[in-house]
Parts: structure tokens; C-alpha cells; sequence
């Protein structure tokens, strides 16, 4: 978007447990980018977010120190253990640290945002049926079709959803 911030969650949420990764290069505008687990916009509680402008986390609405920032051709690793409540975020295969989270009772879905209200950001998010650039840490699966089932995320699997206001002037999703 151009005005106002807009985020694209994947059509698929993690399942309930287990070990799951997926990458996301950023492509253009890297600067305002937002990667992101959660169950709603990345700006609110339930989202645990990792911000390409200065490498800092934001926690249930919360931002504070975290890793470094990145830049266009950057690959974004994102680890997640359902089990333990625990995301690592990888900068170009540099682990930028362990976060613990609490978000309960949520159904979590990867995600991508822009922090912006006056530009935004391209992304290309690789859930492996591209192959990673980087081997994914030791236990950790692509989240993909392949190797869970639509059952476990109680959501159908749509190939793309474009949803538009179409009432009132309004950003795409």
C-alpha cells in the first residue's frame, strides 16, 4: 500500500504442534517490512513481529530491541516451535535470537505487514515449494501442504484470496 499499513497472512495457520519453518525475501522497500506470527494485524496483542527498519521485535504491541536490520535481497528465516511457544528469526542464515511467546488458545498464521503509512513493501514468501535458500534448523519442516494436513488448520487451502472493500475507499488484502 501507499497509505495506511496492510497486512497478507498466509491461507494456512501452524498447526497445533511440531517444528515449522518458512523464508520470506524481501524484494523492494525493505526498510518498512514486518514479518510476523500471529493472529491478527502485527500491531496488536497475539503477534509476535520481527521489523525490517531497525531489527527490533514487537511483542503483543510492544516494540523493543531485537536484531539487526535489513535491506532488499535479504532472506528472512522464521522458526517456530509450536510445542515450547518459541520463534527465531534468521537474517541471511544469522539466528537473531529466541523469543518466547504466549499467545494461547490462538490460532497463528504467518504473516507479513508493512510499517508504513506512505510506502510500502515486496516480498516473496517461501513456504518450501520453492526449496530454501537456507536449510532449515535441525527438526523443523517446511510449512507446507506436504507435510501437514488442512484438518490440522482448520482452514481450506485456496491457491489466492483477494479480498477488497468494494463500498468505500479501502486498502486490498
Amino acid at each position: 500500500p501507499n497509505s495506511g499499513t496492510a497486512e497478507t497472512r498466509s491461507t494456512f495457520a501452524f498447526p497445533q504442534s511440531g517444528k515449522w519453518y518458512f523464508e520470506v525475501e524481501a524484494v523492494s522497500g525493505a526498510s518498512v517490512g514486518y514479518v510476523y506470527i500471529g493472529d491478527g494485524a502485527p500491531n496488536v496483542a497475539n503477534a509476535v513481529v520481527y521489523y525490517g527498519y531497525n531489527g527490533n521485535k514487537r511483542i503483543d504491541g510492544t516494540f523493543s530491541s531485537y536484531g539487526s536490520s535489513w535491506s532488499n535481497g535479504d532472506i528472512i528465516g522464521v522458526a517456530v516451535n509450536v510445542d515450547d511457544g518459541e520463534v527465531n528469526f534468521y537474517l541471511n542464515n544469522v539466528d537473531q535470537g529466541t523469543i518466547s511467546y504466549t499467545i494461547i488458545g490462538k490460532t497463528l498464521f504467518p504473516s507479513i505487514s508493512d510499517g508504513s503509512s506512505t510506502s510500502g513493501w515486496t516480498a516473496n514468501v517461501n513456504f518450501g515449494q520453492l526449496g530454501f535458500t537456507y536449510t532449515p534448523p535441525s527438526g523443523y519442516l517446511a510449512l507446507s501442504e506436504d507435510n501437514i494436513t488442512v484438518d490440522e488448520t482448520n482452514l481450506e487451502s485456496p491457491d489466492l484470496v483477494w479480498i477488497k472493500n468494494r463500498d468505500t475507499t479501502d486498502k486490498h488484502h
